[in-house]
């Protein structure tokens, strides 16, 4: 008989009819041990006020009775029941697939209500970042069609999704749906996220390439093995045979953590993008691991909420390397598409590289307005200089021409090679005078330059042809129509002589 008002007495008895007995205080909390298995909890109880008695039940399914009063079920992502006040007597028979920690608390309604909401917003928080997070990788990504960004998606809704079972918040919504608490539903969406996580982040440091064999053995194919345990434990004959088949699961899925945690040491060492940023990322992971499957008794704070915590801190640190993988992307495609639209002997655009920039050139003036100035440059009897001496010295003559004009150009004029010893120069100018002055810098330099080659100095001579526009051409090609004209008219004209074609 209880002689202290405002608590409850518990008694424990397991299948192995091993009792423990505790006592929990009103606004206290106990822990009780649980064994793989069915243990039933009795719950006796003198309160002053109606007080409401929870315990966390994720991973556990349970069913609770009362024998002496008549206790009411509360809507929370706890199991949680409001005991009247008087004495109360009531069972729990609770069933386990691990060994666990049993946090049992007696609350007053009013600190009930108060700690769930806190918690309830907490965890709002934590799955609102998951969910924008997918959905933002997602959308940024969709352009570029590079799986990585779908699978940061996958795996990070399958993570919000397990947490959001396991946690209890979709209780909430749907208070009478039984199967949303179970056990299995949990370990379903466990083994999602590993498998999503594994494929993940093989493809986003290109561990499937660099160690094909290796990452298909020893990641793909267990962390698939762990997507189909979940299944498998839900069609065991026996309640022991669930057991073994979870218990496989959770050390299969710590190895595969490690071995993705060694594989990514080693690509940080190797200096692999972004491989520093996932490394700390699963160092945080694997210790919530850790504490998760070896340490459950460790510290229940860490065992319940390491694994949130690092995974939340995982999604940033995931999310960053992510965008940097974007970056990387990017740079690669632009530098590709310089390497494609660049002269490598010259270190100007090539004819592709030019065509595609002058037309950029041609939107501008035509939204401004100004002047377009096209200088065309043609070398003298450079085939001479080829049968003379050769085509290395040749080469070295092109080289010079090339920086002659862009060292007479702005950084924004458009400089290339079209072909053979063929350059042209395009810039765009507000003032007339503007495109004069370049015309007879440019074409000042090149008349009679003497280039230093491996053979000695040599004169070169080039014909420049100059086109302005002040309407903007029809198009690149009617412009370099134009242009190659003026240098024509202006290499069969006197030595000296240059002209002006002002359209």
């Amino acid at each position: 008989m209880l002689t202290a008002e405002n608590q409850c007495e518990l008694s424990l008895k397991d299948l192995h009819n091993t009792q423990v007995e505790t006592t929990v205080l009103q606004d206290q909390s106990a822990d009780v041990v649980l064994a793989p298995g069915s243990s039933v909890l009795s719950v006796t109880c003198r309160l002053d006020v109606p007080s409401v008695f929870s315990f966390r039940h994720n991973s556990r399914d349970f069913t609770w009775r009362d024998i002496r009063g008549k206790s009411r079920a509360l809507v929370s992502n706890r199991a949680a029941y409001l005991i009247p006040a008087g004495e109360y007597e009531g069972a729990i028979t609770i069933t386990t697939h691990e060994n666990a920690d049993l946090r049992l608390q007696l609350m007053s309604y009013a600190g009930f209500v108060s700690s769930s909401q806190k918690d309830n917003l907490a965890m709002g928080v934590f799955y609102g970042l998951c969910f924008s997070l997918a959905l933002y990788v997602l959308i940024i990504g969709r352009n570029l069609r590079d799986i990585r960004f779908k699978l940061y998606s996958f795996y990070i809704s399958c993570a919000g999704l397990f947490f959001l079972v396991q946690e209890g918040q979709l209780n909430l919504f749907f208070p009478d749906i039984v199967w949303i608490d179970s056990w299995h539903v949990s370990i379903i969406f466990a083994g999602f996220t590993v498998f999503s996580a594994v494929l993940f982040i093989t493809r986003l440091l290109d561990m499937h390439i660099r160690w094909e064999k290796f990452t298909r053995y020893f990641l793909i194919m267990p962390a698939g093995a762990v997507l189909v345990m979940p299944f498998l434990s839900v069609m065991a004959v026996n309640h022991e045979l669930s057991v073994l088949i979870d218990a496989v699961m959770a050390f299969s899925t710590l190895i595969i953590v490690a071995i993705v945690f060694c594989l990514v040491c080693y690509a940080a060492y190797l200096r692999v993008h972004t491989a520093g940023i996932v490394f700390f990322a699963l160092l945080l992971v694997l210790v919530a691991m850790v504490f998760r499957v070896l340490l459950t008794e460790t510290n229940p704070f860490l065992y319940h909420y390491g694994l949130i915590l690092s995974f939340a801190i995982e999604s940033f640190l995931f999310a960053i390397a992510t965008s940097e993988r974007i970056k990387r992307i990017n740079e690669n495609r632009i530098a590709a598409e310089d390497e494609a639209g660049k002269d490598v002997l010259c270190d100007v655009m090539n004819r592709r590289g030019w065509s595609a920039k002058a037309e950029q050139v041609l939107k501008l003036q035509a939204d401004k307005g100004g002047y377009l100035c096209l200088l065309f440059i043609d070398l003298d009897r450079f085939k001479r200089v080829n049968d003379l001496h050769g085509h290395q010295v040749g080469d070295e003559v092109l080289k010079v021409t090339a920086k002659i004009i862009a060292n007479g150009s702005r950084e924004t004029d458009v400089v290339g090679r079209l072909g053979g010893d063929e350059f042209v120069a395009l810039a765009h100018f507000m003032k007339l005078d503007e495109c004069k002055m370049m015309d007879n810098r440019i074409t000042q330099r090149l008349t009679d330059f003497a280039v230093r080659t491996s053979v000695g100095e040599i004169t070169v001579n080039a014909s420049v042809g100059s086109q302005i526009f002040e309407q903007s051409p029809a198009s690149v090609s009617e412009m370099l129509r134009a242009a190659d004209g003026a240098m024509y008219k202006q290499k069969k004209s006197s030595a000296g002589a240059h002209k002006i074609l002002a359209d």
